[in-house]
């Protein structure tokens, strides 16, 4: 059960950012605005979840993993309900960073918890699972949104505040806390100094911990890019309909599960230090001749779509991999590390969704630019770590500063 609520809990921010993009252009017509605006509301939504992420793990490393999620939920779900009955497009915008801040609080718990439950070795296999449990969430979430539009747009976000209603019931009464000994009491001064230790961290006298967080950032960036694109790549460049949309949307999130359980099998028998090292050289390769077919002006449908496909799929390898690297550097910091994890992510998400916004022509160029640059810069930090073997790591004895 504990597995399935913590995929649950982890994919309240994909249901919050993919759900709703069928209805965009509906939302953009009935809001007098133009999608381009609306995109700004996933941009809007990755920063808040930065924020809320940022913070959540460090206060759940103090105050426990309960509390800090049930704040979350009872805040999203609030602030859903005020998104339903918006009329304005800057305060729908407004809202979503709130509404991201307690995203952020409630799923950032989630990795943590794995790590108070589990033994670092055993933890680090189940986070594949938990991923391609949660990844059915981007699958499932435009489809439902197609079908839940069929009453209205505002529909849509009255379901996020039942699904967090129902998530922060299911918390409160059925699961308990897992952290050990947390303080009754919240500190505000230990978050800073908590982020940093992790930062600062070296092995062998070198910053490693911080390169791999850099990694998974600019990696998983590209899939952020790709979400805030979505709508206007599939229903405006190229004309699909926005029932048809659930589909092409969904093979993405397939292929991200088919090389999550692809990696969770690999892992097994092959370091995942090496997994990343390969994997990230390909992801690059594809993502610069994506670029070169938008720049030669043959960016039509049967070239574009099986490459971000596979772009997305191969993506989705990253961050497994790097969480198996990382988590065993640290041991009473694994929430500040999911915190630092996640904020870097959607941090780096907001910017580079947000540069393909400013720079929007109504072509595809912006778009692919903008994933080449997370590509290029995973690749670049994934091979810039001395080798290591998940045992290494496992049985080193390497301060946390504390």
């Amino acid at each position: 059960m504990l597995l399935l609520f913590l995929s649950a809990l982890i994919a309240i921010s994909p249901l919050a950012t993919d759900v709703y993009l069928p209805a965009m252009p509906a939302m953009a017509a009935d809001l007098g605005t133009d999608i381009g605006q609306l995109g700004f509301t996933i941009s809007t939504y990755f920063l808040g979840l930065s924020v809320g992420q940022l913070l959540g793990g460090s206060v759940s490393d103090q105050v426990g993993r309960k509390r800090c999620a049930v704040v979350g939920l009872a805040l999203f779900c609030a602030v859903s309900i005020l998104i339903m009955m918006s009329t304005s497009i800057l305060y729908i915008q407004f809202l979503r960073v709130f509404q991201a801040l307690g995203g952020g609080f409630a799923s950032v718990v989630a990795m943590p918890m794995l790590r108070d439950v589990y033994p670092a070795r055993e933890a680090a296999r189940k986070i594949p699972v938990v991923m391609s449990v949660m990844m059915l969430a981007p699958m499932v979430a435009p489809a439902l949104g197609s079908l839940i539009l069929m009453i209205h747009w505002r529909a849509i976000f009255g379901f996020l505040s039942v699904y967090s209603l129902v998530l922060l019931l299911v918390y409160l009464f059925f699961i308990p806390e897992t952290s050990k000994n947390p303080r009754q009491r919240l500190t505000l001064k230990n978050i800073g100094p908590n982020y940093w230790r992790v930062l600062c961290h070296k092995s062998d006298g070198r910053l490693i911990a911080v390169r791999y967080l850099l990694c998974n950032a600019f990696g998983t960036s590209v899939l952020m890019v790709f979400i805030t694109n979505a709508s206007f790549t599939y229903i405006e460049y190229f004309g699909v309909s926005a029932e048809q949309f659930p589909l092409l949307f969904g093979v993405n999130v397939v292929a991200a599960i088919f090389f999550n359980l692809l990696t969770l099998y690999l892992m097994k028998s092959v370091d995942p230090q090496r997994i990343l090292k390969w994997v990230t050289v390909i992801h690059t390769i594809l993502s610069i001749f994506l670029v070169l077919l938008v720049i030669s002006g043959q960016a039509v449908f049967v070239a574009v779509v099986p490459l971000v496909v596979l772009i997305i799929g191969l993506g989705a390898v990253v961050s497994p991999c790097v969480s198996a690297m990382v988590y065993p550097y640290f041991r009473r910091l694994t929430g500040s590390v999911a915190s630092l994890m996640a904020a870097s992510v959607f941090l780096l998400g907001s910017m580079l969704g947000y540069l393909s916004g400013l720079f929007f022509d109504g072509s595809l160029l912006p778009l692919v630019l903008c994933m080449l640059i997370g590509s290029l810069m995973c690749v670049v930090l994934a091979h810039s770590i001395p080798f290591a073997t998940l045992h290494s790591l496992a049985e080193s004895k390497v301060s946390e500063g504390l």
